[in-house]
């Protein structure tokens, strides 16, 4: 019979070297436990980052509305169309009476006309 079969000695020895499985399912809680630990922490902290990065913005927004609000106010300017005495055509004819908006685009419109008309002659 040729073969041989491993001593008793050195199957007891490689029982003995590998963890039983109770002990290896305590290890993987424990992974398991450290792993879930080191989860919540990350959870916590980025949910910290998130709320102090809304709080920056929120002040952020707040300042660019002031400034805003600051430029709008001090820019107001006259609008000229309603506080205007004289019109001066670009054909140069003075237009002295007050007139309405639609009238002066109206006129507008015509002159411009008639300035394309007389570059075709």
């Amino acid at each position: 019979m040729g073969q041989t079969r491993p001593s008793n000695k050195a199957s007891q020895q490689q029982q003995q070297q590998q963890p039983s499985w109770h002990e290896k399912t305590l290890k993987l809680e424990d992974t398991l436990q450290q792993f879930m630990k080191v989860s919540i922490s990350n959870h916590k902290s980025t949910k910290a980052s998130v709320q102090n990065f809304e709080t920056q913005l929120g002040q952020r927004a707040k300042n660019l509305e002031e400034k805003f609000e600051k430029n709008v106010t001090t820019n107001i300017e006259v609008n000229p169309i309603k506080h205007c005495n004289v019109i001066i055509t670009r054909i140069g004819k003075v237009l002295e009476e007050k007139v309405e908006k639609s009238e002066v685009e109206n006129n507008i419109g015509s002159e411009i006309n008639e300035s394309d008309d007389e570059k075709n002659e």
